[in-house]
């Protein structure tokens, strides 16, 4: 299949949208899935992501704490988890049986300022959101 195929509710994006690009190759077939992680005014949103309704990080860019909140409809183990771009955990958060709202202050006074990662995962399904620290 050539081309790209958009399985999002959001179909228009510029380049400057994009807070992350993922490519995920299968070992038996060889298909390519890019996934890429859009940037809107409040949310980030992933093809394949959990039924969030609601998701906010905030400040921007964070000094000392990330105020973060969003809201799952479906029930399941949750995992989040807050990394650097070499993808070394900074912070995990769990949750089992997990359904509505998530909101956490996370102390971040003593990281190394730059792009950290944050992301969320439940059900096999995930969504990965940049935030920048002073």
């Amino acid at each position: 299949m050539n081309g790209i195929v958009i399985d999002s509710d959001i179909a228009n994006f510029t380049y400057e949208d994009i807070d992350l690009a993922e490519l995920d190759v299968d070992e038996e077939t060889g298909e390519k899935t890019l996934y890429l992680t859009i940037r809107t005014e409040e949310k980030s949103i992933r093809n394949g992501t959990p039924d969030i309704r609601y998701y906010k990080a905030f400040p921007t860019p964070i000094e000392d704490e990330l105020n973060l909140s969003f809201s799952y409809e479906e029930e399941g183990d949750l995992i989040v988890q807050l990394m650097t771009l070499d993808g070394e955990l900074i912070q995990e958060f769990s949750e089992m049986n997990h359904s509505g709202l998530f909101n956490k202050t996370i102390d971040l006074s003593n990281e190394a300022s730059g792009t950290m990662l944050i992301t969320m995962k439940k059900n096999g399904k995930f969504l990965t959101h940049a935030i920048i620290k002073k």
